[in-house]
This record gives structure tokens, sequence and C-alpha cells, in this order.
């Protein structure tokens, strides 16, 4: 017995003593990787959050100057929002990752603005936003101010949990922006009249369209003149509007500067009803509702659908026709959001809604050498329509006639990239300006964003301006001044930026448990929906017994009645036992199945995923211990 004993203490000590060996290996194994693997990253994750974008890495790599950076997050106040803590961790360790690459031009301050110290009214002078959390006057700081050696400022005020797909976009555009020395030029080439004109009767100018007072605010905009013959070395961003009887000259200007690798924003229509002859003596006249720009459109790979609008049931507005009748839907006026928006592109990834009226369709040419890549569509529900049946005043029902939707999604704005060759084979139109050597080839991808309407610009399609005191107020009621902004603030960014797409979600929901979940409320649900029908069966039984107790009366039967109720719930009382214990029985396994899972997890997480590491590390000493014998040799 004793010698039992005494081996049984020996296996214990012997696997005690083991697990320490073992243990103690592990943490040695742990520390090896360290040292061996210093400054080595690999991501594992499904969609690569932890490796920033070839676009991500030009703009670090070009950043000539130190940008400082202050990252002001109130973990404290942070602590129980498991939303917050997540994020701000991903916008920590993205900035450290971004510093890293930096070769030392970004600096990183992190702050935790406490309550009523200089850090918090330093944040609130940066222009971070304070996000009250309670009635005590709890302020949460989460947001974020970058400034250049010229103390030009840019700022995040907040981090928005439902912009985190943009997260490494808008954090290397703010490094992008810092970067740069001036204002940027958007140069605007149009035959309408945007930027007002000379009112011959009051002798002074009109005012601008809305959508270029603005642009004003984010950016110099320059009027060039439709009959231009070369479009200025430092215009950043061309933004064409209605190209209609342009010159061979303007057309060449406009070629040479997209050869070089200039910005284009391009709208064009098939049918402009603001170019439509009114009896308004300002309005413009003598314009085609057409727009024309030569074979531009053809060396660009893309074409615009001749002499046709887009019809949409789906997102078609309701307008009012009469004062005594009600809205009716327009099949030509559409009103643009969710599906109608690609979501997989920064600039429409996150509007909401967006006008446009008598849009026409764009498309790729097959000979393309570009890519063609739609940023709005319509829905299935669409056809195309011939644009000379719109006319002033119709009445929108007309347009139902013969109408049929064809299934197809046709692209009423899209983003147009790649090389290019020129629309001159034979060299520039005599007259010609155009600067610089002329090219037949481009130097540079094109960047081109086509929208096929130009009556989206309009007032009266997206806000309304009243002027009160001399200042004007504008109301918007659509996205479409957000959808220009953002489109030219994009085209303004280097081509790497440009490329930069939204990323996934940083927050992963657990898929597997939640599909396990999932079947077993269903399982729940229907054993539910079982008891309940037996319920309902049950108490029909009892009522029916009651009823037959009821007129029994004193006939001598009520005695037998009530041994049948009596029976009738002990069954009832029975049956629901036996159904709540399979109900639990179904949450039971669910749970165990999710346990079991979980350990599975933590198994892969705590022995397996370090065991790789230390077996990689060990695999890359090896190696170096071999180039140097060879080195020595």
């Amino acid at each position: 017995m004793a010698n039992s004993m005494s081996t049984k203490t020996r296996h214990t000590l012997l696997s005690g003593s083991a697990l320490a060996v073992a243990a103690i290996l592990a943490l040695g194994l742990l520390a090896l990787s360290q040292i061996l693997l210093s400054g080595a990253r690999i991501d594992l994750t499904e969609n690569q959050q932890y490796t920033l974008a070839s676009g991500t890495l030009s703009v670090l790599d070009n950043l000539s100057e130190p940008i400082d950076v202050y990252f002001f997050y109130s973990s404290d106040q942070a602590q129980g929002i498991p939303q917050i803590t997540n994020y701000a961790t991903r916008v920590r360790e993205l900035l450290i990752e971004m510093a890293s690459r930096a070769d030392g031009n970004i600096r990183l301050q992190f702050i935790d603005p406490e309550p009523f110290s200089e850090d918090e009214d330093r944040a609130v002078s940066l222009g971070i936003e304070a996000v009250p959390l309670n009635q005590q006057g709890s302020n949460l700081y989460f947001g974020l101010a970058a400034s250049n050696s010229v103390d030009e400022t840019q700022v995040i005020p907040f981090f928005q949990m439902d912009h985190e797909p943009l997260l490494e976009y808008d954090l290397a555009k703010l490094f992008y922006q810092l970067n740069q020395s001036s204002k940027p030029v958007v140069g605007l080439l149009s035959t309408l009249k945007m930027s007002g004109e000379i009112n011959p009767m009051q002798r002074r100018r009109t005012e601008p369209w809305l959508i270029v007072a603005q642009l004003k605010e984010f950016f110099e905009v320059r009027d060039l003149d439709y009959a231009t013959t070369s479009i200025p070395d430092d215009v950043d961003v061309l933004m064409i509007v209605h190209p209609a009887h342009f010159s061979d000259q303007t057309l060449y200007a406009i070629d040479q500067f997209a050869l070089r690798g200039g910005r284009v924003l391009l709208f064009m229509d098939s049918y402009a009803s603001i170019a439509v002859p009114s009896n308004d003596p300002l309005a413009d006249s003598g314009l085609s509702t057409i727009s024309d720009i030569g074979n531009l459109l053809s060396s660009w790979g893309v074409e615009l659908v001749d002499k046709k609008i887009v019809g949409d049931f789906e997102h078609a507005l309701q307008v009012q026709v009469q004062q005594d009748k009600p809205p009716v839907h327009h099949l030509a006026m559409l009103g643009l959001n969710g599906d109608a928006m690609n979501r997989e592109d920064v600039i429409t990834r996150e509007m909401q809604s967006l006008n446009m009226g008598f849009a026409g369709a764009v498309r790729p040419l097959e000979s393309a050498t570009t890519q063609f890549t739609p940023l709005l569509q319509t829905s299935q529900r669409a056809d195309l329509i011939d644009a000379h049946r719109i006319q002033p005043g119709m009445d929108p029902a007309v347009l139902l006639i013969g109408f049929e939707p064809t299934g197809e999604r046709y692209a009423l704005a899209a983003r147009v990239t790649g090389k290019i060759s020129t629309a001159f084979p034979n060299g520039a139109p005599e007259g010609s300006e155009a600067t610089g050597e002329p090219l037949t080839e481009s130097s540079r991808d094109l960047q081109l964003i086509i929208v096929a309407d130009t009556d989206l610009l309009m007032d009266r399609m997206w806000a309304q301006s009243r002027n009160i005191g001399g200042q004007r107020f504008v109301t918007p009621w659509a996205g479409n001044a957000d959808f220009v902004i953002g489109t030219i603030d994009n085209l303004l960014g280097s081509d790497d930026l440009i490329n930069i797409r939204p990323r996934a979600s940083f927050a992963r929901p657990f898929e597997v448990v939640a599909e396990l979940k999932r079947q077993a409320d269903s399982r729940f649900q229907a054993k539910q929906e079982e008891l309940q029908q037996q319920l309902r069966v049950a108490e029909s039984r009892m009522n029916e017994i009651f009823a037959q107790q009821e007129s029994a009366g004193d006939s001598g039967d009520g005695a037998i009645i009530d041994q049948q109720l009596k029976e009738t719930l002990a069954s009832i009382q029975n049956e629901r036992l036996r159904i709540r214990k399979e109900l639990r029985q179904v949450l039971h396994n669910r749970d165990a199945e999710i346990d079991r899972l979980g350990t599975t997890i933590k198994f892969l997480n705590i022995f397996l995923v370090p065991l790789l590491l230390c077996l990689i590390a060990l695999l890359v000493a090896a190696l170096r211990r071999r180039r140097n014998r060879m080195a020595r040799t």
C-alpha cells in the first residue's frame, strides 16, 4: 500500500515537474521569438485589416515634412462601451502602423483629456467634439488633430462608428492634404452661366448657382472661357459642365490636359433642361439640350447613350404638376438612394440621397483600354426613353406609354481610369495653344468621373436658398452638393489616394456562434409554437368540459365531469413539463456547442499559434545561421 502511495506521489511530482518544464520552455520560446522576429509582421486577418494599402504606403513615403498628430481619447469615460473601446484600439494601432512606415514624418501624441484639465481645453480649441455621456457632465473625446510645419491643421472631430470602413482613407487623405502647400484649383469650363452674369436691367451680377457657391468654400474655383484654347497648368481638377459647341481648339486643350494626367469631372446630358429656351431674358438660350464633347469620350473608352434618357420605376420622384391635383411619379426625375450608390467606392459609400433630372446613361466601349466602374446606377425596373419625348410642362403620365423595364441596371455616373490615346491622332488643330509638349499617349492614368446629367447641379434639384438681411441661407434636401464636393475632393488626391478603397468593418461578428444560435432559436421557436398549439387544444377541451359541467346541473353527472376535468388538467400539466424540458435541452445543447467552439478557439490562440510562431522563429534563426556560415566560408 505504501509502495503504491509512493508511486502515485512520484507520478504526481513528475507530472507537476513536466508541466513546469513545459511552461518554462514555452516562455523561453516566446521570448526567443520576440528577439528573432523583432519588427516582423504577419497579418492573418481575413480582410488584411492590419496591412496598409499600397496607396497609403505611397502617401506616407512622399511626406516631405513632419506632421504632428494628436489623438484625443477619453479611455476612462469609454469604459463599458465596447464598441468605442474596440474602435479606439483600431485607430491607435493604425496610427502606430502608419507612423512606423513614415520614416519619422508622423509624430504621434496620445492624449487622455481629464475633465477640467489643460488637455481638455486643448482638445476643445483644436475642434475635437465633446460627446456628453451623462447628466453629471462627463464628456467623451475621441478625435484627432494634425498639423504641419506652417500650422495648417486638419481635424477629425469624432471618429464615427459608421465611418470605420473609410478610416484608412480618411487618415491617408488627412496626411496627403497636410503635405500640400497651396489651395487646390478647380477649373470650371461650361457653356452655362453658373457663376452668375451681369443683369442688364439692374446692372449687377446675379447670384451664382448654389453648387458653385458651395465649391468656393472648399476650393479656388476659376472660371474658364468655354472657348479657351488651353488649360492652365495650375488647374488641379477640370470640371466640365454641359459641353456644347466647343471648338476643336478647346477640345484639344481638354485632350492634352487629360493625357498629362489631369483630373476631369464631366457632366454630360442627353437632355439638359437648363438649356431649354424660356421667356426669361436672362435664361441661357441658343444652346443645344444635348451635350457634345467630340471624339474625347471614345478616346477615353466610354460613351453616352445617344439621345436617350433613363426612366426608373423604383426611383421615380413625386412631382407636383398642377396645384389642384395630387403629386405624381415622374419616371425621368430620379431620387437615388440605397442600392443606387456604389458602396465599394469612397465617393458614394456613405451617400444617402441624390436627385437627378432627365439623366442619360453611360457605358464602356468594347474597345476601351480603360477601366469603367459605375458609381450611380438605376434599379432593374428601368428603361431607356427617347429624349425627344421630353417636352417642357409635359404630363409625366405620357412617359408610361410603352415603358417596359428591361431588368438592366444603367450607369448614371462612373469612374473611368487607365491609359488612353489622343483623340487628335493627326495633330493639333490650327490655332491650338495647349501648353507643354504635345502628347499622343497618356503619361499617367486617366482619372475621370463622368456623370450623365447636368440638371442635378441646378438649385431646384437639391436645395432652397433664402436671402435674409443680405445673407444667403441654403437648406439642402438632397446630397447633390456633397456628391460634387466629395468627387472633386477625391480627384484632388494622388493616384495612390484615389485607389484606396473602403475596408470591411473591423468589428467582425462571431458568425459560427450566431448561426448556432439562429438554429437553436429556430428549434426553440418551433417548440414554443408546438406548446402554444397544444395549450390551445387543451384549453378548448377544458372549455368543453366546463360547458358539459354547467349543462349537467344536478343530474348527477357532475361528479363524472369533475373527474374528467381533473384528468384533463393533469394531462395538460404533464404536457407542459415535457415540452419545457425539451426546450431546456435545446438551449443546453446550443450552449454546449458554443462552449466546445470556445474551447477550440482558446486552444488555437493560447497554444497552437504561439507554437507555430516559435517554430517560425527557430526556422528563421536556423536560416540566418546557415547564411552566416556560408558568408564566412
